[in-house]
């Protein structure tokens, strides 16, 4: 029997046990009732607010739900959230937030590498279309290279703070605002904690790097009309390589000869492109190989540390009113490794190399063609060494409420936040400044010489630098909601209608601050600067009601009027039906936006090169510089979400939901890549003159008289394209005592699973739909017991479908194993586990002879490391 096989048993023979055990089904009058207190009592599925001020005598404690600001009666409604508490992340095994979300269903991943860190895709959509709150508040957008200008890195926010995280798996633009379009993630810390608590845990890979390690301490004091919360979390990742991770899958192939610089040539009359073939040795297996060797400065994950405190407070003012706060700061670094940049010296820099500056330069005068100008692209690797980017990043983060309770069931409130993020990028090796580069070719220097006997060559055209981004957000926010009247005293039917209304204010700025002779000085690479800022003003308004027993019908709409493009508005209804007091049955409808960020309001020109395939023949043509600009008519992306489901309870211990849920988007930012540009243009190419139609886009080809391409005018992101992207979520969860050789035990079983059935994407008019390569399904399988002071779970973890453009996956499962005991004599709890207890192996593609994780979903979907053992201990004080 396999591993599958094992645990299917397993899972099956403690089911059966259940049944045989837990007859017990609650009355159906009672199921409501009994939902909600199991739902609070055993998975902690608490709210922003766990008790009112003021209860109204003989009517039901209400609740606050991440996607309403109404107060309901139960945790299950129209609109489908999860819960995640303290004990599925220990659970889970995981230190940090990325980690716990690469491996749940609900995420097709996330990464903690590069400037990518804290990204993650929910159900197939990238980070900037999940809304990130912090207490139900934006947390700014930090400004930066590569896409953080347009997401929220979930890591900014320590793990230790959290007492829940609830997910809206459902778009809510009617409610928040921009970027709820795939869903909401709202990170709720903790609150009246009273004691100290200390707790460390280290995850150990078998394959011998990759240490992680977590250590934490906490202090809290509640008091009749107050209490505060002091925590400190301190997080330690050591980097891995590509290199560190074939050593484990496969032995180390040949790579003989020099880790010499990629070079390409052409010469200003447009006389043909000549490769480094020309110059260098031949590219023979085991002598030179054809491509640069990155495998050990290309980081998985680059080395890290994270530091996090927090302090929060409450005053209760007096029976009716409550003031609220918190403040965090995280301070993260990193080391960003990896091959340095292409120099590229050409006629659009005006530092291509003239015969004049090849009088002292016989070698490469000879490579010239006669004489006449050539511009070169190269990586001097040789010359310079590997690149390394010391990373900081501080985030400061302050909130504020001040809540008032009056009318039996009418609350207003007040509250703003303000949000500083800061990234500096400090340059310790691989930037050069091109006149240098100048200098060294015309004092002999042959960069078309590949070979180690460069090294150092350039070292006096080396500099050293840093750059800063910064973002700030402001919010302030009135709410106020209550009950309006109760439809049992119209009719004697139903329950209250209540309505939330409000108004909002968001200041947003970005800017950079780099070392003026970045953006003064010619470098190996743009140092643009960037600022700018926008205000939005936001109205909003929700209503929800029980007209009849069984129904509950919510209608919400939102205002947002952006100073740098415009207004927007969009609805949201959604409608739950009880037919019976064990099922709901619930669907939505609404639309939804994002806005582009301030860094795609403000980018400055930028240059590139590419390999293109956009020739009338689309034949290959290398090194075209494509320069980027900004696109004055970009607008909101747009979505309609539509979605359906039921939760049912046949008894009190177990529930099952199953949500299908529609995504239908337009007008979609993007940023065209080398695949992009050829797969468009060979489209258009089949139906009429492409280049006209490019410039339809915003791109614009200026070609030579021979019809190569000299130059690519192209925006930096512009709205354009669809996406349809539709699938099905599952769910079952069962809690229950049951008593087996002879002892009464908790048991536990869970089953979450995702499945992607559609997701097409058009890149443009009169271009074919296409099905993106991304995961086709996802699911968890988890059984656990529990005594009083030990507890066991079991977990497999399977992911399908993959057909991305290096690999094909089918099925790929991984199984954990979690202990947990906490000492009887001492109070102090242990936790031992296993992550990937088989040692399942990746299915990551084999690119020449070695795995590679920098593909695909890879990087977002697997952990690289393989089997990781981990201890953990928590002591309370």
């Amino acid at each position: 029997m396999g591993a599958k096989g094992l645990i299917s048993l397993l899972l099956l023979f403690f089911v059966n046990t259940v049944f045989a055990q837990s007859s017990d089904v609650v009355d159906a009058s009672e199921i409501n009732k009994e939902s909600a207190k199991i739902e609070v009592k055993e998975s902690e599925v608490t709210t922003e607010e766990t008790k009112t001020k003021k209860k109204p005598t003989g009517k039901v404690e209400r609740i606050e739900v991440t996607g309403s600001y109404v107060r309901r009666i139960d945790v299950e409604g129209p609109s489908p959230v999860v819960t995640i508490n303290k004990e599925d992340f220990e659970e889970a095994g995981v230190d940090t937030i990325n980690d716990y979300l690469r491996e749940s269903p609900l995420f097709s991943g996330s990464t903690d590498s590069g400037d990518r860190d804290g990204y993650f895709r929910f159900r197939g959509q990238h980070a900037g279309s999940t809304l990130v709150l912090l207490n139900g508040m934006r947390m700014p957008v930090l400004g930066g290279t590569d896409s953080r200008g347009f997401y929220n890195g979930v890591e900014s926010i320590p793990t230790n703070i959290i007492d829940r995280v609830e997910i809206l798996k459902d778009g809510s633009s009617a409610l928040y605002g921009s970027d709820a379009m795939a869903g909401v993630v709202n990170f709720i810390t903790k609150k009246d904690y009273d004691g100290a608590e200390y707790s460390n845990r280290v995850n150990i890979p078998e394959l011998g790097v990759g240490l992680q390690q977590n250590h934490t301490i906490a202090f809290g004091k509640s008091y009749d009309n107050a209490s505060w919360f002091l925590t400190t979390q301190f997080v330690e990742q050591q980097g891995y390589t590509q290199k560190d991770v074939n050593s484990y899958f496969q032995a180390a192939t040949t790579r003989n000869g020099s880790n010499g610089s990629f070079t390409n040539h052409w010469n200003e009359n447009g006389d043909g492109f000549k490769g480094r073939s020309s110059f260098g040795p031949g590219c023979a297996p085991g002598v030179q190989e054809c491509f640069l060797d990155n495998r050990d400065n290309q980081f998985i994950r680059d080395p890290r540390q994270n530091l996090g405190t927090m302090l929060a407070g409450t005053v209760d003012i007096d029976s009716d009113m409550q003031w609220n706060m918190a403040a965090m700061y995280n301070r993260r670094t990193r080391t960003d490794r990896g091959p340095v940049d292409f120099i590229n010296l050409d006629q659009t820099t005006g530092l291509f190399i003239n015969p004049a500056e090849l009088d002292n330069n016989p070698s490469l005068q000879s490579k010239s063609d006669n004489g006449k100008s050539m511009s070169l692209a190269y990586r001097p690797v040789d010359e310079i060494g590997q690149r390394r980017v010391d990373v900081l990043q501080n985030a400061y983060t302050v909130q504020t409420q001040l809540r008032n309770y009056f009318a039996d069931t009418w609350k207003w409130e007040i509250g703003g936040a303000y949000g500083y993020t800061l990234e500096e990028r400090d340059w310790r090796n691989g930037l050069v400044e091109l006149n240098g580069v100048l200098d060294a070719i015309q004092n002999g220097f042959d960069p078309t010489n590949v070979s180690q006997s460069n090294a150092g060559a350039l070292q006096n055209a080396q500099v050293f630098g840093t750059e800063a981004y910064e973002a700030t957000m402001t919010n302030a926010r009135f709410l106020a909601t209550g009950e309006m009247f109760d439809f049992r005293d119209v009719y004697n039917l139903g329950g209250p209608a209540s309505i939330a209304f409000g108004i909002e204010g968001q200041w947003e700025n970005s800017r950079d601050a780099h070392d003026q002779f970045l953006t003064e000085g010619t470098f190996s690479r743009v140092f643009g600067t960037e600022e700018g800022s926008r205000n939005v003003n936001s109205v909003f308004t929700e209503l929800v009601m029980y007209p009849v027993d069984q129904v509950e019908f919510q209608a919400a709409g939102r205002l947002d009027s952006y100073s740098d493009w415009g207004s927007t508005f969009n609805p949201k209804f959604a409608l739950g039906f009880r037919p019976s007091n064990k099922m709901l049955l619930r669907a939505s409808w609404g639309t939804n936006f994002k806005a582009p960020s301030v860094r795609n309001m403000i980018a400055s020109p930028s240059q590139e090169f590419h390999n293109l395939d956009m020739g009338p023949d689309l034949s290959r043509q290398f090194g075209v510089p494509v320069t980027r600009y900004r696109y004055d008519q970009l607008g909101p992306e747009k979505a309609i979400n539509y979605n359906f489901g039921t939760v049912i309870q046949p008894n009190k211990a177990w529930t099952i939901t199953i949500d299908q849920w529609n995504f239908e988007g337009t007008d979609t930012i993007t940023r065209f890549g080398r695949s992009d540009f050829n797969r468009v243009y060979e489209a258009f190419a089949q139906q009429g003159n492409a280049d006209e139609m490019m410039e339809s886009l915003g791109v614009f080809i200026d070609r030579n008289p021979d019809g190569t391409i000299n130059r690519i005018d192209a925006p930096h992101v512009f709205n354009m394209g669809q996406r349809t992207i539709r699938g099905i979520d599952l769910g079952t969860k069962f809690y229950s005592p049951i008593r087996l050789f002879g002892r009464v035990l908790k048991f536990g079983a869970g089953f979450d699973h995702t499945h992607m059935l559609v997701h097409k994407t058009r890149d443009a008019d009169l271009v074919p739909v296409r099905n993106r390569a991304d995961l086709e399904w996802k699911n968890t399988i988890s059984a656990s017991l529990r005594t009083k002071d030990h507890s066991y779970r079991l977990a497999a973890r399977t992911l399908a479908g993959d057909t991305s453009r290096f690999t094909a996956t089918r099925t790929h499962t991984e199984y954990d194993f979690n202990y947990g005991w906490a000492i009887p004599w001492w109070t102090g709890r242990l936790q031992l586990g296993v992550k990937n207890l088989f040692n399942t192996e990746p299915p990551v593609p084999r690119d020449r002879e070695f795995v590679r994780f920098d593909g695909g979903f890879n990087a977002y979907a697997f952990n690289a490391l393989g089997r990781r053992y981990y201890v953990g201990y928590s002591h309370s004080f």
